[in-house]
């Protein structure tokens, strides 16, 4: 008996030698945060964010490694500016990455929006025809008939100021420059917003047309040909807006699954005075199982409508 009790008296020394140790570990990492910001920048909620919508736009090949390896440097600048300080230029520059990630590769562009490759070698000098029209104010289709639906909900801990539809309209790459960038982007682009009307307590819709731009050959290289590549549902709340995308691109390979984010319900119930958007996290985050009572969740889908 004496054995035993001196085993279990030994057993409770090694936890509790394990318990100080694991304790002092988290006061020296917090420490260490503290004294080496751009640790406590990569680990804040931004950082977390951004992380957790790379992986997932990996696993589903919206992405590839090429994109990860071209927007290294930046996400690293804003980790700079979150260490010094400047959180809101930081916070622009994470959001560049999320929503301009797919089109920074020019193989993943090509393959998802329009089936070819901008690096092919061929040459885009050949003229074909007289350029004219302004790509950067095109004009709208006078009978559009691709007509399609944005429906999204938000189940969230209160109302919303507004609601909108976002759309942005691409060309494609055959008929562009080698070269040619716009607003970050390879091809020329605009963005509209469009109307959502509230059908019940968390659902909005609102309708758009993929064909509501006129195709022109606005560089001499062959008829420019628009299409929707983002569409998304902005909800807004203390002047602060909640972005969920619903579709990334049009084309063969595009899929109408809906799709999700989680997010805090601090940023919502709280106004943000330095943040006019918030980052949204995937599944993929641990933190949404964990503790689910701390999020709630947008999602967002696009289906052909009848006319």
């Amino acid at each position: 008996m004496k054995k035993l009790i001196r085993h279990l008296f030994m057993g409770a020394g090694v936890v509790l030698a394990l318990l100080v140790v694991s304790i002092t570990g988290l006061y020296l990492l917090g420490k260490y945060s503290e004294s080496h910001p751009r640790m406590a920048c990569y680990g804040s909620e931004d950082f977390v964010a951004l992380r957790s919508k790379m992986k997932e736009m990996l696993e589903s090949g919206n992405i590839d490694g090429a994109v990860v390896e071209r927007e290294s440097p930046t996400i690293q600048k804003a980790l700079d500016l979150c260490a010094l300080g400047k959180k809101n230029e930081s916070r622009a520059l994470l959001m560049g990455v999320l929503m301009d990630a797919a089109f920074q590769s020019d193989e993943v562009y090509a393959r998802k929006v329009n089936g070819t490759s901008r690096a092919d070698g061929k040459s885009r000098t050949a003229k074909k025809g007289t350029p004219h029209g302004d790509p950067d104010h095109p004009r709208e289709t006078r009978h559009p008939l691709k007509r399609y639906e944005l429906i999204a909900k938000a189940k969230a801990p209160g109302s919303w100021e507004s609601v909108t539809g976002q759309l942005t309209f691409v060309v494609n790459s055959e008929c562009v420059p080698e070269g040619f960038h716009s607003r970050g982007w390879l091809v020329p682009n605009v963005a509209y917003s469009f109307a959502m009307k509230r059908t019940d307590d968390d659902t909005w819709k609102g309708y758009f047309y993929r064909d509501a731009l006129q195709d022109e050959n606005y560089f001499g290289l062959g008829t420019c040909h628009w299409d929707a590549a983002h569409v998304a549902a902005n909800f807004t709340v203390h002047g602060t807006a909640f972005h969920q995308l619903a579709m990334l691109y049009f084309g063969e390979a595009a899929t109408f699954e809906e799709k999700e984010s989680y997010f805090l319900k601090s940023e919502f119930l709280k106004a943000q005075p330095d943040r006019s958007e918030v980052m949204g996290f995937s599944h993929y985050d641990p933190d949404t199982s964990a503790y689910p009572e701390r999020y709630f969740t947008i999602s967002a889908r696009v289906q052909k409508a009848a006319q």
